[in-house]
């Protein structure tokens, strides 16, 4: 999306593949809520369909066009561009994806916290961010009112994010080595998204030279599948062990965290506007709940709307 220049009608038909993608996307969403009427939300998946966590990949996508689409389309009337955004953003209600709802608000305050820069901006976006979680909580309470009763009782959420971080623990038992700490259990050995494939892929990557199943992966997946606060009967996909970051680190130690980071910090520059800043945001915070940072569908479509935005900047067509 970056390395070419792109002439702005080939931008253009790009983005307008993108906004049809979308539309499809959120069709189906109707459909599947509406038509089918599937008892459970986490069917509600829209082109995602089959997929594990595609109630929470289509919901975390719907959201971001939701923003996209008012943000990019300044000659459509407010009222045109609030109704479809609000069109695509009640797809978080219809498949229960709460956990996009956090992300994007705890991603839009550290937008916040970046633009600080002198009394009144602080004030400024202060006073925007209390609109926000406000507005969220209240909308939380409509959408999730059963839903949010999970949350709600002793202290579950201080509980689950023990189970969640205990995946770096468990790693940190398999260690045969201090370069272990340095170069991780090697890729594939722990919890990122390759470990997930080499079991069904093994046939494939065994010329290649892939080892078998880690015991790694096997532990994690089986405190995971167990714990009532992580398995997808009882618990809480916020609080599943099996997280980007964690595989990051996990396959490839502090070194290779950092060269992660490094890259991540690379595309931070590139990012031309406000907008592109906090999709990238989403996916960093993402990649702390859900492995989506290694998720083909996920990570295309938001790195498209990023690049789309830099190649505006750089032909000059983009407006802040």
């Amino acid at each position: 999306m970056t390395s070419n220049p792109i002439l702005d009608a080939s931008i253009e038909q790009v983005k307008s593949w993108l906004m049809i993608f979308s539309f499809v996307h959120i069709a189906i969403i109707y459909y599947q809520f509406f038509i089918v009427r599937s008892p459970d939300p986490d069917d509600v998946q829209g082109v995602f369909i089959g997929q594990g966590a595609g109630h929470h990949v289509g919901g975390a996508i719907a959201l971001a066009i939701a923003i996209y689409f008012f943000m990019t389309y300044p000659k459509l009337s407010l009222w045109l561009r609030t109704l479809v955004a609000i069109i695509f953003a009640a797809d978080i209600s219809f498949s229960d994806s709460k956990q996009v709802l956090v992300v994007f608000v705890l991603s839009f305050v550290i937008i916040v916290i970046t633009k600080l820069k002198n009394l009144g901006e602080i004030l400024k976006y202060l006073a925007i961010t209390i609109v926000i979680i406000c507005l969220t909580y209240w909308f939380a309470q409509i959408a999730f009112s059963s839903s949010l009763s999970f949350w709600g009782k002793d202290d579950r959420i201080i509980r689950g994010l023990g189970v969640k971080f205990s995946v770096f623990s468990i790693i940190n038992s398999y260690y045969s080595s201090p370069l272990n700490w340095l170069f991780g259990v090697g890729p594939g050995h722990s919890i990122g998204r390759l470990a997930w494939l080499i079991p069904d892929y093994q046939q494939y990557l065994q010329p290649l030279g892939i080892t078998s199943y880690s015991a790694v992966t096997e532990t994690i997946f089986s405190v995971n599948n167990t714990n009532p606060l992580s398995n997808k009967f009882t618990g809480s996909s916020m609080f599943s062990l099996t997280f980007s970051w964690a595989g990051v680190w996990g396959d490839l130690g502090i070194v290779g965290l950092g060269v992660y980071l490094y890259l991540w910090l690379l595309v931070w520059k590139t990012c031309p506007d406000t907008l592109s800043q906090l999709f990238l945001i989403t996916i960093l915070v993402h990649g702390a709940i859900f492995s989506w940072m290694e998720e083909p569908g996920y990570m295309l479509f938001m790195i498209s709307l990023i690049g789309i935005q830099w190649q505006k900047a750089q032909i000059g067509t983009f407006k802040t």
